[in-house]
């Protein structure tokens, strides 16, 4: 009996009849697999259309109503029996579960192909498809899970799995179900245990048949037929399998009904698919189908599409239907048309017809403009309307782009080298891996010339990408396929991204001349061509692996790039580059790099520091990075925060103001830094770099963490460098390159003494100690005073010049915010100012201090050298400053405020980031003074700082990078815009 829900239409079954041994063996196959196919679960299709008995049935209908009547006396019961086979298998492959997938790719039974067509096995399919998963872009990924999140492998678990690992294996096996389908026709279904689903009493040449005509719907007909041997590609055993396979693709195709995706389920469920959701909504909008147009020939599609979208999916689809029904009839006609009795073999059906094909009619009756829009480049139109705005018309850019193309190229061959060992191509002789030269010839015509020993382009390459604005050979498919690793991560660094090689050329001259030969390639290939041209020929040429463009510039370009500094965007050292300028009307000259920056992941010196963040290769910084610049006969120290990125330089006159604010600061109380020299290595492109590349476009994310491993610097710095007794320079803190004190218009030391150490001040540090009391000094000569006195801690002030101590008495009497610095939070009630009565005369003469500031004090304490003022209510007894004033010696002028603190009113203040990492590296409040000591009570922060201190005792030792001493004579220049903070 035929199963339930899988039923032959009649004309088939009576064809099949006619040998009832095969008839039965057919039924009892289709009841033997009616139960997997009505479960229906798809799981790894969750919002596909139906595949489920319905459809398979509607195939059947509809392939024996596709056979012309003049065919059917052909048609013998092996026919019937291999298209019911091809037809219940076709779309198998997505009923397998969990356990058959897990199955398929770890039973030895399916470790081996089981035909010639394939030589791989599913295991390695597998790998290649997560590798290449793992390159997917947001496109594709917005395609498949609805969402930009990259992929991961899926665990084979079937508990484990969740709804993207199950759309992620169902891309898998939509690609392979065809081949899945053949081999389920000769081993059965992949499961769990060791007797699978399988066919029965089916001889294994018409499963192998059935299987083949189930393969044949995913691949080009032609393909599918040539896969028989000569001999049997008309006829064998009866069988004649290209009639088949052209009945099974159309008759698949041709199941477009609204009820394979009815509507209403979609009232209890959403579709996260964009491919899913696309496909629904086409069969949704299929009305009716039939063979009653005017054209006899014609299968009629009354279709209406609710939205653009779906319109344009739908012509496409009948577009595809009409081609392979035209490949179809041509195929037929190729293996039967001269064999006499076989010429009838044919479907009932040569075109399709709908009520889209009128588009003009068809836009009468919907609220939309039917029809595909979408963006195109005008051509050399658009070069010249883009290559001003971009880039002002500045060649040095062009320079640049052309510049990290032929860096890009030359690491692209030495990886694809180690991909392919094997090739060895012949050595060239050239100066440098790349060569940048400015020359004129003897009729005054400049040119610049990039020359690399690089990769090399083929013509596809050429054509798709080079002479295509906006389109980078270097995210395509192709490139990520041939330069990234099974994770998905390149292996080359990569500069070039937007995909402007001829707009970069262009920036150069009208003209520009390339030859290139990519290094699979035989021989290259040359074009010359201008802006304009509408059609570029390219020619083969013999010449050795690489590029080499030249473009014919302006004199009033060549003379402005006469100055190679305007030109020097690359700090590596490898792979090499040497620019070199030979005009007549000055000396030849190879310009030599000056500076060099360590390689990605290289060891560096102790001038640099790395940090490692996800997604990129390698983070560097450096605040050592400088160079003397020579003006005439004037020598200037150059300081800044050049950023770079895969060792060009992003800003060429370093950060600009957008780019610092991207940067930004890290928001520390008192002290911050600025930023620093920034190397970035990466290869995936992640930077956000504008289309100039002279700025961010947003905050990098690695900023954070940088500016952690700055104040980790900055701590290991003052571990190395810091004073070792009170009464040594306390500035020395600020000489630290990049530290910036937050308040201008005072000199405030940010450290803090007692007689056992030191710390730098932070208002969360000293609430988080719970001093009573703080002394707060006029210069740091009185450390060692403060230090005696001792029962408190000392900050100090640099009262260089009148102003500044005048500046300083008056927060002291006024507490006032803007010159308090890092007192400021503190906001005390009480005070106490110790001053020298000469100071004080001065002090009390009239404009120097208000009468405002004067009312808040009283005189509480004098004698013949000092006064004591007093503001608020201050604890009784005697005070340090007291004890200060009667020690000191004869002809001290320094001035001292003691400030009385109450910790447990303070308000609630968060730490830092230099207070943070401070707490993580030093464990305590204060760093001792003698070094040996140093090192024994901070062991803990001394290995945990150790590459940061060893980088700075080498920074210490003679012939090592240490900041220059300025003489009042020197003009410093700082390129990042800051003002110096070093004294």
């Amino acid at each position: 009996m035929p199963s339930a829900k899988l039923r032959l239409p009649k004309r088939l079954e009576e064809t099949l009849s006619h040998t009832p041994s095969l008839h039965g063996a057919i039924l009892v196959s289709l009841n033997e697999f009616e139960p997997w196919i009505t479960d229906n679960k798809l799981p790894f299709f969750p919002e596909y259309t139906d595949h489920g008995p319905d459809h398979i049935n509607d195939v059947f209908v509809t392939a024996e109503a596709l056979i012309r009547d003049e065919a059917w006396p052909h048609v013998t019961p092996e026919d019937v029996a291999v298209l019911v086979l091809g037809i219940l298998l076709h779309d198998c492959a997505m009923h397998l579960s969990e356990e058959g997938f897990i199955a398929l790719l770890q039973k030895k039974e399916w470790a081996t192909p089981i035909s010639l067509i394939d030589s791989t096995p599913w295991p390695r399919l597998w790998g290649d498809f997560l590798r290449e998963a793992a390159r997917f872009d947001g496109k594709k990924l917005k395609k498949l899970f609805g969402d930009t999140e990259p992929a991961k492998p899926p665990p084979l678990n079937a508990l484990a799995m969740n709804k993207r690992d199950r759309l992620l294996i169902g891309e898998f096996l939509r690609r392979h179900h065809p081949r899945l389908a053949h081999e389920i026709a000769l081993k059965g279904v992949p499961g769990p245990t060791t007797t699978p689903l399988k066919f029965q009493n089916i001889d294994v040449k018409l499963a192998d048949l059935g299987g083949l005509v189930a393969r044949s719907h995913g691949m080009p007909l032609r393909t599918a037929a040539d896969l028989l041997p000569s001999d049997e590609r008309r006829e064998t055993r009866n069988v004649h399998v290209p009639f088949l396979m052209s009945v099974l693709r159309i008759a698949d195709y041709l199941q477009i009904h609204a009820e394979r995706a009815p509507s209403k389920l979609l009232q209890v469920r959403s579709l996260q698919s964009p491919v899913s959701v696309g496909e629904w909504r086409k069969h949704d909008a299929i009305e009716t189908i039939h063979n009653r147009h005017d054209d006899p020939d014609a299968l009629y599609v009354k279709a209406l599409p609710k939205d653009g979208a779906t319109y344009v999916g739908l012509k496409r689809l009948f577009s595809s239907i009409q081609d392979e029904l035209d490949d179809v009839w041509a195929v037929l006609g190729e293996v039967y048309g001269r064999v006499n009795d076989l010429s009838d073999f044919g479907i009932m059906i040569r075109r399709l017809r709908s009520n889209l094909d009128d588009e003009k009619s068809f836009a009468k009756t919907v609220n939309y403009v039917p029809g595909q829009a979408e963006y195109q480049a005008a051509g050399a139109d658009l070069l010249k309307l883009l290559v001003g705005p971009l880039y002002g018309n500045q060649p040095e850019i062009g320079i640049r782009e052309l510049l990290q193309n032929a860096l890009d190229a030359c690491r692209e061959l030495d990886d694809y080298l180690k991909q392919h060992t094997c090739i060895k191509p012949k050595p060239v002789e050239q100066e440098a891996d790349v060569v940048i030269s400015l020359t004129e010839d003897d009729d005054g015509t400049f040119w610049l010339m990039v020359s690399d020993l690089g990769i090399g382009m083929t013509s596809e390459v050429i054509k798709e990408y080079f002479l295509k604005a906006g389109a980078s050979f270097r995210n395509s498919d192709a490139w990520r396929k041939q330069h990234t690793d099974g994770h998905g991560k390149s292996r080359v660094l990569r500069s070039g991204r937007f995909g402007v090689g001829a707009l970069a050329a262009f920036l150069l001259g009208d003209t520009i001349e390339l030859s290139t030969r990519h290094i699979s390639m035989p021989r290259g290939i040359e074009f010359v061509a201008g802006i304009d041209d509408e059609v570029i020929e390219l020619r083969y040429t013999d010449r050795p692996v690489g590029t080499t463009i030249r473009a014919k510039i302006a004199p009033e370009q060549a003379e402005s790039l006469t100055s190679p500094d305007d030109w020097d965007w690359y700090y590596l050292d490898a792979p090499t580059v040497l620019r070199t300028i030979q005009i007549r009307a000055r000396e030849s000259i190879g310009i030599v790099k000056q500076e060099t920056i360590p390689q990605c992941m290289a060891p560096l010196g102790p001038e640099w520091r790395r940090i490692q963040f996800p997604g990129y290769d390698d983070i560097q910084w450096s605040y050592w990075g400088r160079y003397i610049a020579s003006i005439g006969t004037k020598q200037y120290y150059v300081s800044g925060s050049r950023f770079l990125c895969n060792g060009i330089i992003v800003a060429h006159n370093a950060a600009t103001e957008t780019l610092r604010a991207h940067l930004g600061d890290p928001g520390d109380d008192f002290v911050h830094f600025s930023p620093p020299s920034i190397s970035v290595f990466d290869s995936d492109g992640r930077l956000p770099l504008n289309l100039q590349r002279n700025e961010l476009n947003s905050r990098p994310s690695f900023i954070d963490e940088l500016y952690d491993d700055i104040s980790r610097d900055f701590i290991a710095y003052l571990l190395v460098n810091a004073p070792e007794s009170p009464i040594d320079n306390l500035s020395e803190i600020i000489r630290y390159p990049g530290a910036r004190l937050g308040f201008g218009i005072t000199k405030w030391i940010p450290i803090w003494t007692t007689s056992r150490g030191w710390s730098f001040f932070d208002v969360w540090h000293i609430g988080a100690i719970g001093v009573a009391s703080i002394l707060v000094a006029s210069h740091s000569r009185n450390a060692d005073r403060c230090a005696q006195a001792g029962n408190g801690s000392t900050i100090f002030f640099n009262s260089n010049s009148r102003d500044l101590y005048n500046n300083w008495f008056r927060a002291m009497l006024g507490q006032q915010a803007t010159r308090l610095g890092p007192l400021g939070p503190l906001c005390t009630a009480s005070r106490r100012i110790l001053v020298p009565r000469a100071s004080y005369k001065v002090l009390r003469r009239p404009g120097i201090v208000s009468k405002h500031l004067w009312s808040r004090s009283v005189e509480e304490w004098s004698n013949k050298s000092w006064i004591i003022m007093r503001v608020g209510d201050c604890p009784t007894g005697l005070s340090t400053l007291q004890s200060i004033a009667e020690n000191a010696p004869s002809g001290d002028t320094d001035t001292v405020a003691e400030w009385y603190l109450r910790p447990s009113e303070f308000p609630a203040f968060e730490p830092s980031r230099i207070a943070r990492i401070w707490a993580e590296a030093i464990k305590g409040p204060t760093i001792p003074f003698k070094i040996d000591e140093r090192r024994r009570v901070l062991a803990h922060a001394y290995e945990k700082l150790n590459s940061y201190i060893v980088a700075h005792e080498q920074l210490l030792k003679p012939g090592k990078v240490k900041l220059p001493d300025f003489d009042d004579d020197d003009q410093i220049t700082n390129i990042s815009g800051d003002e110096e903070n070093n004294d």
